[in-house]
């Protein structure tokens, strides 16, 4: 299709020269995906989001969201995301899950399992382990600011979890608007600004 805004054929040629070396252009990619969808710079030529990305990069909803939740998550912290892009893209994926507060353990782990010679598998498994700690009161020290300091950091990674949630159920109500007149969708639809009316 010939896309009528030329703000967004800017866009488009950059994605799709990114995406020859994709991962070392993921930043890239997702702050411009993250600039289409939120400007919605697409509605001219689409009715969703979804038909933009399959007729013009042939990419599903959940690909090109997994480049703007890694934007969103390490635009501002260029050094961690490098050092985690080392590790693969599918770590990279799977560290959008770990709290703020829990990254560098994360990956410090990440890394001496990779120097070890573990299969990803084993890698990923860890990862996820230390993702599910969240919410889990942190280890108590006998320095009150200390104890102080730890319990602001998890405050501030539920918080971001709280967020990524919302953005979830925001990108999930988008799909879902377009089948609205099948009951069981509708009645998902009404339970999901239930939700989102409650996340404000």
């Amino acid at each position: 299709m010939q896309l009528t805004t030329t703000k967004l054929q800017e866009k488009v040629a950059l994605i799709k020269h990114y995406l020859k070396s994709n991962i070392n252009n993921t930043l890239a990619i997702g702050k411009e995906l993250t600039e289409i969808t939120e400007q919605k710079l697409y509605k001219d030529d689409y009715a969703s989001f979804e038909d933009f990305l399959k007729d013009t990069f042939n990419i599903t909803r959940q690909y090109a969201y997994n480049y703007i939740k890694i934007y969103k998550k390490y635009g501002n912290n260029v050094k961690l995301f490098d050092t985690y892009k080392d590790l693969g893209m599918r770590l990279l994926i799977i560290s959008l899950y770990v709290p703020e507060d829990r990254l560098e353990e994360a990956l410090e782990t990440a890394q001496v399992l990779k120097q070890e010679g573990k299969p990803v598998e084993d890698i990923s498994r860890e990862v996820k382990r230390i993702a599910k700690q969240a919410g889990s009161e942190p280890a108590y020290t006998k320095d009150k600011e200390e104890h102080i300091l730890r319990l602001k950091r998890q405050f501030d990674a539920l918080n971001d979890t709280l967020k990524n949630v919302r953005i979830a159920f925001e990108n999930w109500l988008e799909g879902a608007n377009k089948y609205k007149s099948n009951p069981e969708i509708s009645t998902l639809i009404d339970k999901t600004n239930y939700i989102l009316e409650r996340l404000k």
